[in-house]
């Protein structure tokens, strides 16, 4: 018990060691919030507050976080942290709607569609979709088209608003006559679009990544004393990074925290997450769900200086939304105060530099990253943070012209299978290992390899969904018919004949030599 409890500040020994009801942890940058989440539940499992670890369910916001906490956690308890359910929201109802699929309505075994799969699934059912003033847009640029479609319908499904529910906000205003009548035949024709696709999914027993938390929801609402079963199998519920759930991620956790015992960890003056559809008032609706909530505020930043801390309130000061604004206010119960104290001490005043354009600002910067290791600080010591993730290349440039080493950590675009190269490569797979998959040939045929004009494409997609053809068999009666414009011919051409190949090299050879055979002898793709 010492161990778990050594070296916690008050506020950081106060949280962690809250018995039953609901709390809440305000903790500001660096103040040491997962040491208090990992410390607790070390605390609720040794002080016998849950009979088992796998008593206890704690979200997280990614799997990165997830396994750090399970490793500190595992370093005060043992072996015995890792019965707790520790994994993000999406994990976690991925693992309840596999565990009630049939009351859920799903199979057993159903598929979860990342977003490129929502974009190929889409196309295979294009023409399913009931398009009316869209569909111009649909037939010139498909993949373009629906890539709005997909963000609406995931906003949407973030913010816990089904199909049945955009419609009858759209009947509503047009009920009000509040709003253009263009604009709600537009917002007629999108409810019906994300109507027929949850339709779509549920007929090919697939789901998305929305779906998870947006069914799971559902289902726990419907099915009360599903979720007794529930309460009595967690009877502790543990939420970090609050601040950042989406709103049917906020029903989730009231739905599993309706015995109170739930502990959640945020900070509303790092609620960033407003452009992808988080409210900002996270917390406060937490307070507003469970009013007889304790309040626990970390105070000591260990992280930085005092001259970084002042900055920093002194603009987020200007939020008059904050929880402790409106604590001031009068507007909550609770008495909140957020003048966070640097362990490290004043330190030197934080500088800031305008340039005209980034080139000069690059330039700037390998310049002070050539004093600093002049000065005797070593590179390993120094980091640069720039705002837009595509766009590092200036700063790469810089560095390396002026003889300064650099490592880029992780990707500047998306994350490793989001590369189009490698989800170029995996289609290509799956049209070896099975030749009946249209949405990998789709991407493969439209791929940077064959270009297989859009014209081509959409008559193609179309005519296998007519005719419940795999698209493979349609390509080959195209190109057969000379049904395809000459750029279209020759990409089919070129494609089958590449894929007929490699199956056969499949046969009797490892993986690695037929993707060599397809990316450098047949394709030349690498080379290129």
């Amino acid at each position: 018990m010492s161990d778990v409890l050594s070296g916690l500040n008050a506020e950081q020994l106060e949280a962690v060691t809250h018995g039953q009801g609901p709390l809440l942890v305000l903790a500001g940058v660096g103040t040491g919030k997962t040491t208090v989440i990992t410390r607790r539940i070390a605390f609720l499992i040794s002080e016998g507050l849950v009979r088992r670890p796998s008593q206890l369910l704690v979200f997280t916001f990614s799997h990165q976080a997830a396994e750090e906490m399970l490793d500190r956690a595992f370093d005060q308890v043992g072996y015995a942290a890792l019965d707790a359910w520790v994994a993000t929201y999406h994990s976690v109802c991925e693992r309840i709607l596999r565990e009630n699929a049939p009351l859920a309505g799903l199979p057993p075994d159903f598929k979860i569609l990342d977003e490129w799969d929502q974009r190929l699934f889409l196309l295979d059912h294009l023409w399913d979709l009931p398009l009316r003033a869209l569909k111009p847009r649909a037939l010139r640029q498909p993949l373009r088209f629906l890539s709005p479609i997909l963000s609406l319908i995931h906003r949407a499904k973030d913010e816990a608003i089904s199909p049945a529910d955009y419609l009858a906000w759209v009947k509503r205003a047009k009920e009000a006559g509040t709003r253009p009548p263009d604009e709600l035949d537009l917002h007629q024709e999108l409810a019906e679009i994300y109507a027929s696709y949850q339709e779509l999914l549920a007929k090919e027993g697939m789901v998305d990544f929305g779906d998870l938390v947006l069914l799971a929801v559902r289902l726990l609402e419907g099915r009360p004393g599903l979720l007794s079963e529930y309460h009595r199998r967690f009877p502790f519920v543990l939420a970090d990074e609050f601040q950042d759930t989406s709103k049917a991620e906020l029903k989730l956790v009231t739905l599993l925290a309706g015995h109170r015992n739930v502990t959640v960890v945020g900070d509303d003056d790092q609620a960033i997450y407003g452009f992808r559809g988080v409210p900002h008032d996270n917390l406060l609706s937490f307070l507003k769900a469970f009013p007889e909530a304790k309040v626990v505020v970390l105070k000591d930043n260990f992280r930085s200086t005092e001259g970084v801390l002042a900055s920093a309130m002194q603009l987020i000061r200007h939020n008059a939304h904050r929880l402790e604004a409106l604590s001031e206010r009068g507007e909550i119960p609770h008495r909140i105060t957020k003048e966070l104290r640097a362990t490290k001490g004043p330190g030197p005043a934080p500088v800031h530099r305008h340039f005209p354009t980034v080139v000069e600002e690059a330039e700037f910067l390998a310049q002070k990253v050539r004093e600093l290791a002049a000065s005797g600080v070593p590179y390993r010591e120094m980091a640069v943070l720039y705002r837009n993730r595509y766009r590092p290349d200036p700063y790469l440039k810089a560095l390396s012209e002026a003889g300064v080493p650099w490592l880029l950590a992780g990707r500047f675009g998306a994350g490793l299978f989001d590369q189009e190269e490698i989800k170029l490569v995996l289609s290509f797979l799956k049209c070896v290992a099975d030749p009946r998959d249209d949405q990998a040939l789709y991407h493969l045929l439209g791929s940077p390899i064959y270009r297989m004009p859009g014209e081509d494409l959409a008559l193609l997609t179309s005519r296998a969904q007519s005719r419940h053809r795999p698209l493979k068999g349609v390509l080959e009666g195209a190109i057969e018919g000379g049904e395809l414009t000459e750029a279209g011919l020759r990409a089919g051409k070129r494609a089958l004949a590449d894929l007929a190949y490699c199956e056969d090299l499949s046969r009797g050879n490892p993986t690695g030599r037929v993707l060599y055979a397809f990316l450098m002898e047949r394709t030349g793709y690498l080379e290129a």
